[in-house]
């Protein structure tokens, strides 16, 4: 279903899209609309209320996916910013005078998986 965007069908007159009528709809066309509220309802459900708050506006079951990507994964150009930053924080690790090792030994796994 979230792949499939958009579930209401649209007929295309000239250069205007125009959205049909509902009672134009046949079976098949009323199965995907229901489909993408069930999705949609799924989402708001299973998302907290900070992340509800962000995708309120979304009208379709893609349209809260790609946003949600966008804000967990971001951006090609800020995922390898990311990954540079992860990259010289991995390069430059060694252990500090005030640190102790239980120290070392978490940030060194959490630089791990950031990167993975």
């Amino acid at each position: 279903m979230i792949v499939n965007d958009p579930p209401i069908p649209f007929k295309i007159v000239e250069v205007t899209t125009i959205v049909t009528f509902k009672d134009d709809w046949d079976e098949k066309i009323w199965k995907r609309v229901q489909l993408n509220a069930k999705v949609i309802s799924l989402f708001y459900n299973a998302l907290s209320v900070n992340e509800y708050n962000k995708i309120t506006a979304c009208e379709t079951a893609k349209q809260i996916l790609d946003r949600l990507e966008i804000e967990h994964e971001g951006t090609p150009q800020v995922n390898e910013s990311n990954i540079n930053r992860l990259m010289h924080q991995f390069e430059i690790f060694k252990m500090q005078e005030h640190e102790k090792i239980t120290d070392l030994m978490t940030w060194f796994p959490h630089i791990i998986n950031s990167l993975k």
